[in-house]
């Protein structure tokens, strides 16, 4: 059996103060930040194969912005060019990263972003060493709902209002199911990562923040005492539902 290896980094995206966030249909200069935004690189080695995954506190990305990303990783012979899963956590308070609603993002944001990408994916690879991977699962039931209803009109509506008298029912059911990776070196948890189905969105406002995954990491890391990285996978709209699986749930955080 082939050795298993882990390596982490993670570099601050915060934007600066000002930065339009995105996540509505109009763009809200921010007046500071909640808590920090981050772009977090894991990578994994078992004998010969490599792979990666890289988590952005940000709401959307361009395929664009990927592909050039994995072009400069070739251009720099990188072991981890072809071998990245990129992802966002699609808080709807950090900066505009992806041409949304008529605006596009600022340029020097995305270079800068680019940069810590490739350099936070470096120094993961570099600090690659023996782990150990335990998996397990949980349930959650009561922090998501199906956000589509059925009406007593008979029609469909997405987020008809709070308590709306004219709800009939919900158009179908929530994925309660939270599917967690614990990796470990030298018995201590050095990466916990959660798969979870809500939809990023429970701090609106005009301040940056992580919304609701960066709130959990740090509900955990004082649970540990220490800073224990956590990477939140989301399958908001349903449509990624444990990495592999379809599912036709539409859901929202409360």
């Amino acid at each position: 059996m082939s050795n298993f290896e882990f390596g982490y980094s993670q570099e601050d995206i915060t934007p600066a103060y000002g930065a339009p966030l995105c996540g509505y249909f109009n763009p809200r200069p921010n007046k500071g930040a909640y808590d920090r935004l981050s772009v977090k690189a894991a990578v994994f080695r078992t004998g010969e194969e490599l792979a990666a995954i890289v988590s952005y506190d940000l709401c959307l990305i361009s395929s664009k912005f990927f592909d050039q990303l994995e072009e400069e990783l070739r251009e720099e012979g990188s072991p981890l060019a072809g071998k990245v899963l990129y992802c966002c956590t699609h808080t709807h308070t950090g900066p505009y990263t992806g041409p949304i609603f008529g605006l596009d993002p600022d340029e020097a944001y995305m270079e800068d972003l680019a940069q810590k990408t490739i350099y936070a994916l470096a120094e993961a690879y570099a600090s690659l060493a023996p782990a150990e991977l335990y998996t397990t699962e949980t349930e959650c039931t009561s922090l998501a709902f199906n956000r589509r209803y059925i009406m007593k009109n008979g029609k469909t509506l997405t987020n008809p209002g709070k308590l709306n008298k004219e709800i009939d029912h919900p158009e179908g059911g929530i994925d309660p199911r939270i599917m967690i990776m614990d990796v470990r070196q030298e018995g201590r948890s050095v990466l916990l990562m959660a798969n979870i189905s809500n939809h990023t969105d429970t701090i609106g406002g005009d301040m940056v923040s992580a919304d609701w995954p960066g709130i959990m990491e740090n509900a955990i890391q004082q649970a540990v005492d220490y800073e224990l990285p956590v990477m939140t996978i989301i399958a908001p709209q349903g449509n990624i539902n444990h990495f592999d699986v379809t599912s036709p749930v539409n859901q929202t955080g409360i």
